[in-house]
C-alpha cells in the first residue's frame, strides 16, 4: 500500500549521441521495463505483457508476478537493468522532477524513457495512447481506451438523471487521507452520480484531521482499500465506523468498501470501479420509482 500512496503522491526521442545505442522504434521495442504501476496494469491490459523484462516493486497484478522488480521512480536498479537490456522504460513522475541523473544514465545504456501523467480519467485515454504506441501496439491500445471510455460513459449515463449523492472517499485505513477533486476517483464518483464532499480549495490529495472529516458530514462514505483481503478491509472499515459514529453517512449505515490492489491505480480498471460506485450510491437505481402494489 505503501508504494501506491508514493505514486499517488508523485504525480520526442533525442538522436543517437556518441557511445549511446540509437533508440529503437515502436515496432521494435519488445523490452520493456514499466515503474508504473498502471502503467503496468495498461500495458497488459493492452496484450503486451510478453513485452515487459521487469517492473516496479509495488506492483499487484498476478499477470506480472514472476517478472524481476526493477525499483520504482525514486530509486532505480541500474544493475539489474544491465542484464535486462531494456529498450524502453516507463515512468509516472512529473517530468520537471527527473533528474539529470537519471537521464544521464538511460541515454547511457541506450534505454529510451517514457513519462506519463495519470492523475485523471482523460489522462488514462490519453497515456494509454500513448503506450500503445511506443510498444508498436496502437490498434490493440485503441480497442483498451475505447472500452474503458465507453463503459465510464454507460454508468455517467446510467446515473444522469439522479440525485447527486454528497460523498467522502478515504484513501487509507485511517480515514484521514481524502481523494479530491482534481484526481481520477473523483471523475469516476461523478460518474457515478456522487458529489465530493471536498471543495476543490482543498487540493487533489489531502490529509485531514479528525474533526475537520467529521465536519465534512457526508450523505456517504467510499473506503478504497488496496488489499486482496476483504476481511481485512472491513475491520479496518468497522474502526472508521466506530471513531465517526455521528457521521450521517454512518447512522445510515452508508459506509461502502472497496477491497482491491488495484482500488487506487489509474489504469482499465476504472470503468468496473465506477459501476460498483454508481450500484452503492444508487442500490435502487433500476427500480421503477412508483412499483406496482404486490397482489
Amino acid at each position: 500500500m505503501l508504494g501506491v500512496l508514493l505514486m499517488l503522491a508523485a504525480m520526442s526521442c533525442d538522436r543517437a549521441k556518441p557511445g549511446t545505442a540509437a533508440q529503437p522504434t515502436a515496432a521494435k521495442v519488445d523490452r520493456v521495463v514499466s515503474l508504473s504501476p498502471a502503467a503496468t496494469d495498461l500495458l497488459v491490459a493492452m496484450g503486451a505483457r510478453s513485452k515487459l523484462v521487469a517492473v516496479s516493486n509495488y506492483e499487484s497484478l498476478e499477470a506480472v508476478k514472476g517478472l524481476p522488480r526493477a525499483g520504482d521512480y525514486l530509486n532505480i536498479d541500474w544493475e539489474k537493468l544491465v542484464s535486462l537490456r531494456p529498450q524502453l522504460m516507463v515512468l509516472q513522475i512529473d517530468e520537471a522532477r527527473l533528474s539529470d541523473a537519471t537521464r544521464a544514465r538511460a541515454r547511457e545504456m541506450g534505454i529510451e524513457l517514457l513519462i506519463v501523467r495519470l492523475n485523471n480519467f482523460t489522462d488514462v485515454i490519453i497515456e494509454a495512447e500513448k503506450l500503445g504506441t511506443a510498444v508498436g501496439m496502437a490498434d490493440e491500445s485503441r480497442t483498451l481506451w475505447q472500452s474503458i471510455r465507453q463503459n465510464m460513459d454507460d454508468v455517467r449515463l446510467s446515473t444522469a438523471e439522479l440525485p447527486r449523492i454528497r460523498t467522502l472517499v478515504t484513501l487509507d485505513d485511517s480515514g484521514l487521507f481524502l481523494a479530491g477533486r482534481g484526481t481520477f476517483i473523483n471523475d469516476i464518483l461523478q460518474a457515478a452520480g456522487g458529489v465530493n464532499v471536498l471543495s476543490a480549495e482543498r487540493g487533489d490529495y489531502v490529509t485531514l484531521d479528525e474533526e475537520a472529516v467529521r465536519q465534512l458530514a457526508p450523505d456517504a462514505v467510499i473506503q478504497l482499500m488496496p488489499v486482496n483481503d476483504m476481511s481485512l478491509a472491513l475491520a479496518q472499515s468497522a474502526k472508521f465506523r466506530e471513531r465517526f459514529a455521528d457521521m450521517p453517512a454512518v447512522k445510515s449505515g452508508r459506509v461502502y468498501v472497496y477491497a482491491d490492489p488495484r482500488a487506487l491505480t489509474p489504469a482499465s480498471n476504472l470503468g468496473a470501479m465506477a459501476k460498483w460506485m454508481g450500484e452503492q450510491l444508487h442500490p435502487d437505481r433500476d427500480k421503477p420509482s412508483n412499483p406496482s402494489p404486490s397482489r
